[in-house]
């Protein structure tokens, strides 16, 4: 179950696969938007917000079963 594959990224296989891949491109949404703000309050709003929707996700998709 823990097990993460090149093409995690594409299609997740696992809920960890698509946490540790739903926080990546979060830190690096996050990581652009301080870059272009410059102000840590805005990064962390995108940062808390991109982890709200990646549990959410990772949730919803366990939830119905997508996992198997």
């Amino acid at each position: 179950m823990g097990v993460v594959h090149w093409y995690d990224w594409i299609i997740p296989t696992s809920p960890f696969a698509s946490f540790l891949f739903g926080m990546l491109f979060t830190a690096a949404t996050a990581g652009l938007a301080w870059w272009e703000t410059r102000s840590k309050r805005v990064m962390l709003l995108v940062f808390s917000v991109g982890a709200v929707v990646t549990c959410v996700g990772v949730l919803l998709l366990k939830w119905i079963g997508h996992y198997g």
